[in-house]
C-alpha cells in the first residue's frame, strides 16, 4: 500500500459507469451544458481515484470550494482539477517549485535555468512563473486524456518535476534578502 505523498499507483481501467463520458469526449462533438458537466465530473471522479490510489484517504477533504484537489509529493505541493476555456474541458496540475527572489539577478538566472531546463523535461509538463512563484504544470484538453490512466500520469509527472526540482533551485536562488 503505498504511503501518503508518494504517487505510485495502477489506475482501474474505465467500467460501464465511465463509458459515457468518454464516449461524449471521443466524439468530437461540442460539449452540451448536460455533457459539460458530466465530463466535468467524470474528470474530477479520475482525480479523486488517482488520489485514492496513491494514499490520500479522502479527496473531499484535500479539495477546496472551487474544486481544486491540494497534492503533496514529498516537499512539493499542487492542485489539480478541471478548468473550462472556449466551451472545452481540460485538467490543469501546477505545483509550487519556489518563491521568485527578489533580486533581479537571481530572477534572470533562475528564468534561464527553468528554460534550459524545460527543453530537458520529459512528457507535458513544465517549468513557468505565475506570480511571485515558479510552478511546474500542465494543462491538458480532456479529450487527449483517452483513459483514466492519463490523469494520473500527467498529475503524477507535474508533482514529480516540481519534488525534483523544488530543493536544488531553493538552495541556488532562494538566498535573498529583500522583500517582494
Amino acid at each position: 500500500r503505498a504511503k501518503r505523498g508518494t504517487m505510485t499507483t495502477k489506475t482501474k481501467v474505465p467500467g460501464a459507469a465511465n463509458s459515457k463520458p468518454i464516449e461524449v469526449l471521443m466524439s468530437g462533438k461540442p460539449l452540451s451544458a448536460a455533457n459539460r458537466k458530466a465530463v466535468r465530473e467524470f474528470g474530477e471522479s479520475q482525480i479523486d481515484q488517482f488520489m485514492v490510489a496513491v494514499g490520500f484517504k479522502d479527496p473531499a477533504g484535500m479539495t477546496d470550494n472551487n474544486g481544486w484537489r491540494r497534492l503533496r509529493l514529498e516537499s512539493a505541493e499542487g492542485i489539480a482539477g478541471i478548468v473550462e476555456n472556449s466551451d472545452e474541458l481540460y485538467l490543469h496540475v501546477e505545483a509550487t517549485v519556489m518563491p521568485l527572489p527578489s533580486d533581479r539577478d537571481l530572477i534572470q538566472a533562475l528564468m534561464r535555468e527553468a528554460l534550459e531546463l524545460n527543453c530537458t523535461l520529459p512528457g507535458a509538463g513544465s517549468l513557468g512563473i505565475r506570480g511571485t512563484q515558479l510552478v511546474a504544470s500542465a494543462t491538458e484538453n480532456l479529450r487527449t486524456l483517452h483513459s483514466p490512466r492519463a490523469y494520473g500520469t500527467l498529475i503524477h509527472s507535474v508533482m514529480a518535476v516540481a519534488n525534483a526540482f523544488d530543493d536544488g533551485l531553493k538552495e541556488k536562488y532562494g538566498g535573498t534578502t529583500k522583500t517582494r
